[in-house]
């Protein structure tokens, strides 16, 4: 069975303007303003982006985040440890 792409699957980046219109809640890390997971392609970067960049309390928060909103994703890409 092949997995149904949405529009949201293929969501470019942000510009300044959408970026400050999101709420803080489609953030991974709110008090930041940090890590948007508003779509699944940005979750999945979000995943990508703090695994590399990101403090460990940030990679906790991301994939916790991305736990709660998109279980699908998480499961796919932080399987390997518990939230």
């Amino acid at each position: 069975m092949s997995k149904k792409f949405e529009k949201s699957d293929f969501t470019g980046p942000l510009t300044a303007e959408e970026r400050n219109s999101l709420p803080d809640a489609d953030f991974a890390v709110p008090s930041k303003r940090a890590y948007p997971i508003d779509t699944p392609a940005r979750a999945r970067d979000a995943l990508s982006r703090v695994s590399h960049n990101g403090t460990s309390d940030e990679k906790k928060m991301v994939c916790r985040a991305v736990a709660k909103r998109w279980p699908d994703i998480h499961e796919q890409h932080c399987g390997t440890h518990k939230t």
